[in-house]
């Protein structure tokens, strides 16, 4: 009774450590990398990918891979498409992909692709690593399987647990028998089979690769038994199954031969007995479930650190890309400004016919690449969340006479009718953002006329709802082009989506333009749809909501006298003003000198900041067209000196930023450093002759009050 006591109490310890062993595995599998692959296949960036519906590795899908790749410190993220085949993959630690090799022959893929999640321990065919393969299915919209996300981890903390467990011998078994994890004395069983393999097993796994060129010997003992001898030591055998299909972990024990002082003399005592092992067992179970506490409370802060560290890390790559945008808008738009305003200045002079048509074209492609590259900056910010919507008094009739006169000679060129149909009473004076709402009319209506070839293009307006605060407005684009399949009218409004692939070979464009319409109508309040039918044309809708002022307010007064004044332009009060133009590019300056001078004004030029000082001391100027970025002292360093000089001695000159900053914040950064008012480059004539105006008319309001405060006095 004694021995059976003996036999039944480690047997039931082993039992407990092997299960508690396999738990931990399993824990390890499911938190850590089953989960976040099955997250990953619903990705609209990897199901896209995967269904060829983006270019191959695209920097959206390699940056998700990677990010994943390194917050799970797994050996390799990557997806197949139906086939098989890899269409984006993370880099290895050797700095290599998987793009392009197929493994269809793998059967995480075969399951995968059937639609079920799969777990699968092999041979890396391309890295001979040992890993574990977590497959999961891309469903795309159609609800079938279009691709498999694999996540692929080395089996080092399997390693680690089977290494620091209590037992002799531990090792993790395949479904067909092969050792393929062991702890750290028991190398040599590693590959070896520890059940006999008939041909035909051996050649399934020879074509399936799972342990590489291995010969898969026999181990010289077996794991069938409840006991095996390892050099003439006897020991018992406990499995138990583990979350791969058909796997199971083994654990040896030696053969306890001696029993318990204690038991011996309690043997009488058969009830005594029981409850001294009841005891043991109890205080057991109690270790063993505080060990998995504190396990568990280790694996939480482990993955506590690890999203802190993403995190951190996504927050420096933010930073980083919005510096990268900044310097690289600086860049572009600084030598287009050149490009844009001498061809404007050129065009303004005596040509032949075929000189003008020429310059037409350079004069439209640089706009098509402006309106990229303010696409890319639009879509930028939005995407970090830093899009800033207005809340000011505007007239809508205004803003869509802006669209008409855009895009009318477009229309005009194409043969196309461009009109409006208001089917409701509109308020003349709306409270929002009308510089977005314009931005959403001329994507809309430019999209429209890109894909009609012949017919027409209709801007509707209808109010949906209305109080005496608020209005909801619904927005129509009506075209009579080509149309929008219904299979590609769901992906419509995603990022770089077109249509079809031949879509941007013959129309051209980025599948920007709608995707930052589409948000742009969500910060407006709204939402945006599409009817259409292909051949038949398509019409885009959307609404905003827009506050309505007060009646005599100051916003609607404001807006009126807007409209009153529309025929009124600004050149009588520009005439014969000195302004001082601070600007290093050589270009700039002419391009700036040429445009200011039509309309009289005098114009002194410093090509830094230091001689813009000097200047501002030696004499009187209206204004100040001031550059950010120049040697010697910068912008914002030359209207700290100013603004300082006019502390001590008074006064106050307008200084407007005139920069190829156009990033969000930098309007603010220049107001912040005292700066009066803000336009960017490329420059617009209508743009810069506005900002001048505002300046010089508050000054002579500033003026006014002076005046009358003295005669009040």
């Amino acid at each position: 009774m004694a021995l059976k006591a003996q036999s039944f109490y480690f047997n039931t310890i082993q039992k407990q450590q092997t299960e508690q062993l396999a738990n931990a595995i399993e824990r390890l599998l499911s938190t850590q990398y089953t989960l976040p692959c099955r997250q990953l296949s619903k990705q609209p960036t990897v199901i896209e990918n995967a269904s060829h519906q983006s270019l191959p590795d695209n920097r959206h899908i390699l940056e998700l891979l990677q990010t994943t790749k390194d917050i799970l410190s797994v050996s390799i993220v990557y997806v197949m498409d139906n086939e098989g085949t890899v269409t984006a993959s993370s880099k290895t630690s050797s700095g290599k992909g998987l793009t392009g090799e197929n493994y269809k022959f793998r059967p995480y893929f075969s399951d995968a692709i059937k639609g079920r999640e799969s777990r699968y321990a092999a041979v890396g065919v391309t890295t001979n690593e040992r890993g574990l393969y977590f497959s999961a299915p891309i469903f795309g919209t159609a609800g079938a399987p279009v691709g498999v996300v694999v996540i692929k981890s080395g089996i080092q903390q399997i390693q680690v647990e089977l290494s620091e467990s209590s037992f002799q011998h531990a090792a993790l078994i395949s479904d067909s028998g092969i050792v393929f994890v062991v702890s750290e004395t028991d190398k040599d069983w590693l590959y070896h089979a520890s059940l006999p393999l008939s041909p035909a097993q051996k050649a399934t796994l020879v074509k399936s690769r799972q342990f590489a060129d291995n010969p898969l010997t026999d181990l010289p003992i077996s794991f069938d038994e409840n006991t095996t001898s390892i050099d003439s030591v006897p020991y018992t055998i406990h499995t138990t199954p583990v979350a791969l299909n058909g796997w199971k972990l083994v654990s040896l024990e030696k053969q306890q031969k001696k029993f318990p002082v204690i038991l011996l003399i309690l043997i009488p005592g058969s009830l005594l007995s029981y409850l001294f092992i009841s005891k043991i067992r109890a205080n057991n179970n109690e270790k063993l479930l505080k060990e998995e506490m504190e396990e568990e409370i280790l694996q939480r802060r482990s993955v506590q650190e690890q999203l802190l560290i993403a995190k951190e890390a996504a927050e420096a790559a933010n930073i980083a890309k919005s510096d990268f945008l900044a310097n690289i808008s600086h860049e572009i738009r600084t030598p287009m400004n050149g490009i844009m305003g001498m061809t404007t200045q050129v065009l303004n002079s005596i040509l032949t016919e075929e000189q003008r048509k020429q310059l037409e074209i350079v004069d439209s492609s640089a706009q098509r690449l402006l309106g990229l590259i303010n696409s890319i900056l639009d879509f930028s910010k939005i995407e970090a969340g830093k899009m800033e919507i207005e809340e000011v008094p505007f007239v809508l009739d205004e803003k869509l006479d802006e669209v008409f006169s855009m895009m009318a000679v477009k229309a005009e060129k194409q043969k196309v009718i461009l009109s409006l149909e208001s089917r409701d009473s509109i308020p003349p004076v709306l409270i929002g953002d009308p510089d977005r709402l314009l931005q959403i009319f001329i994507n809309l209506v430019n999209n429209a006329l890109k894909f009609t070839e012949q017919g027409s293009v209709k801007i509707l307006v209808q109010c949906n709802k209305s109080d005496s605060d608020s209005v909801l407005l619904q927005f129509g684009v009506q075209d009579t082009g080509i149309g929008i399949p219904l299979e590609k009218q769901g992906v419509i409004f995603d990022s770089f989506a077109q249509a079809d692939s031949s879509t941007t070979r013959k129309y051209g464009g980025t599948g920007l333009g709608l995707s930052i319409s589409s948000q742009l109508v969500k910060l407006l309040g709204g939402e945006i749809w599409l009817e259409s039918e292909e051949g038949k044309g398509a019409t885009f809708w959307f609404t905003a909501y827009f506050k309505l002022p007060n009646i005599g307010s100051e916003a609607l007064v404001s807006a009126q006298d807007t409209v009153e004044k529309n025929g009124i332009r600004w050149r009588s009060i520009l005439s014969n003003r000195e302004i001082l133009l601070v600007e290093d590019e050589p270009i700039n300056m002419i391009l700036a000198k040429a445009v200011l001078e039509k309309e009289h004004i005098h114009i002194t030029t410093a090509q830094n900041g230091l001689e813009a000082v000097d200047h501002y001391m030696s004499r009187a100027f209206d204004c100040i067209l001031m550059d950010i970025q120049m040697p010697e002292m910068d912008g914002y360093q030359t209207t700290a000196v100013i603004r300082s000089h006019e502390q001590e001695y008074g006064g106050h000159i307008p200084i407007i930023a005139m920069t190829a900053h156009a990033t969000q914040g930098d309007r603010q950064k220049c107001l912040a450093a005292g700066m009066d008012d803000y336009v960017t480059k490329p420059l617009h004539t209508e743009d810069i002759f506005n900002a001048i105006e505002k300046q010089l008319q508050n000054s002579l309001s500033i003026a006014a009050d002076a005046t009358d405060g003295v005669r009040k006095a």
